[in-house]
């Protein structure tokens, strides 16, 4: 199946290539005028950059090197005990409708098995968590602009980002479960009175 961009995708990549070009841009006029308003522009659109490109860098990684690797069986992939009082409390079921979505036929039953959706969420949610790591890179770079706390703040909230999406695909993945488990005992029950 081709996949054609969603408009959260063109997004996403218009949004890093312009950041791009527009730090090239701001850091050369700092470097021949020294506008300090052009460093501070340069700064910005390249944390905006590193932010997204990092993100489509490590979700293209993940999804094209690691998805064999990645069960769903592991142990890092269960629930854990606290998390359904946790994510109710949160009320991850009314907000995540609203987040956007990379890949959205990824997760479509129309496309996918359970268990193949199953595991999207594991790939997905491995990308986020490295995701979350990453954000803290840009730290590095306050020590060349002295601006220690707008590299924190921009990190905390890009890791709590992720953090939501990572949250979404362990609150979806015990119930798909179920539903896998519901299909697989249908099938079961067709057996037993004689159909395919």
């Amino acid at each position: 199946m081709t996949k054609n961009k969603n408009l959260s995708q063109k997004m996403i990549e218009q949004i890093t290539i312009t950041s791009m070009v527009m730090t090239i841009f701001f850091t050369v006029i700092y470097d021949v005028y020294h506008i300090s308003l052009a460093l501070t522009l340069a700064i910005t659109f390249g944390t905006t950059c590193y932010h997204l490109g990092m993100r489509l860098m490590v979700g293209w990684m993940i999804s094209r090197l690691l998805p064999e690797k990645i069960n769903d069986g592991n142990l890092w992939f269960r629930e854990k005990r606290f998390e359904t009082a946790l994510y109710r409390k949160l009320k991850v079921k009314q907000w995540k409708k609203r987040m956007p979505t990379y890949h959205p036929d990824d997760f479509s039953l129309a496309f996918h098995s359970v268990d193949e959706i199953i595991q999207t969420t594991c790939i997905s949610e491995v990308s986020h968590e490295i995701n979350i790591i990453f954000s803290f890179v840009p730290l590095t770079f306050s020590l060349l602009f002295d601006s220690f706390m707008v590299f924190l703040i921009t990190s905390v909230l890009a890791a709590f980002f992720d953090l939501c999406f990572v949250m979404m695909q362990r609150y979806n993945r015990p119930r798909l479960r179920k539903i896998l488990k519901m299909q697989q005992n249908q099938k079961k029950k067709l057996k037993k009175f004689g159909f395919p």
